[in-house]
């Protein structure tokens, strides 16, 4: 249940509207393979969901002291990533139906993702989900990233609202931990993170979106 305090909803892009998880770290994955030999152990693939691209190979750069830099590895990754992307043609569940009713209660919604700009703004082009969000953040817009709260105070910001009336959708550990850092209401979803977050800092964790309700509101006159 959304709280009826709530004002805002801020969504994070991948892994809760799009399962894009599993296409970046197979990008990842044949990546490090191709150009290094390197199999990605679990624990990698794991602290790939909720990091920001670019920290990620910054890891993995001093993890195993490759002779490439962190951007020319993310922007290999992006190459392949932007095409993989340009082909995903459905949401996930109950994603479009849970966006259209926030709008019929006048409450807003926002993306607030560790994604380039670009990116979500392709996706949300070809599924037609544009016009529902009222501010898009991207990794280009803050200095810090998850789980630093300034993605989503820089959102609240942009919205005019204040944060404790926005509740935040976060399918991992490290958005979560943003949200909350906020000072907002966060709601964990698992059906993006195929299992590999734990979740438990959230106010409350639900398994598909088809489970969150708004707080019934009294008619205004």
């Amino acid at each position: 249940m959304i709280p009826s305090n709530i004002e805002a909803v801020m969504f994070d892009f991948d892994g809760v509207i799009v399962d894009t998880e599993e296409i970046g770290i197979g990008v990842s994955s044949r990546l490090m393979q191709r150009e290094f030999g390197i199999q990605l152990t679990e624990e990698e693939r794991k602290m790939f969901y909720g990091l920001q691209d670019l920290r990620f190979y910054h890891r993995l750069t001093e993890r195993y002291g490759l002779n490439q830099s962190p951007q020319r590895l993310l922007d290999i990754h992006n190459e392949e990533y932007d095409e993989a992307i340009s082909r995903i043609n459905s949401t996930l569940p109950s994603v479009s139906s849970l966006l259209e009713e926030l709008r019929k209660n006048k409450i807003r919604a926002a993306l607030c993702s560790g994604s380039y700009k670009s990116q979500i703004e392709m996706v949300l082009r070809n599924l037609g989900l544009t016009r529902y969000f009222d501010v898009i953040t991207s990794c280009e817009e803050t200095a810090n990233h998850k789980p630093h709260p300034e993605p989503y105070l820089v959102t609240a910001k942009k919205l005019h609202v204040n944060p404790r009336n926005c509740a935040v959708v976060e399918d991992s550990e490290n958005g979560v931990a943003s949200a909350k850092s906020a000072g907002m209401y966060c709601i964990g979803v698992t059906i993006g993170n195929h299992g590999t977050q734990r979740l438990i800092s959230a106010d409350i964790v639900i398994y598909s979106l088809t489970e969150l309700k708004l707080h019934s509101r009294s008619p205004t006159h």
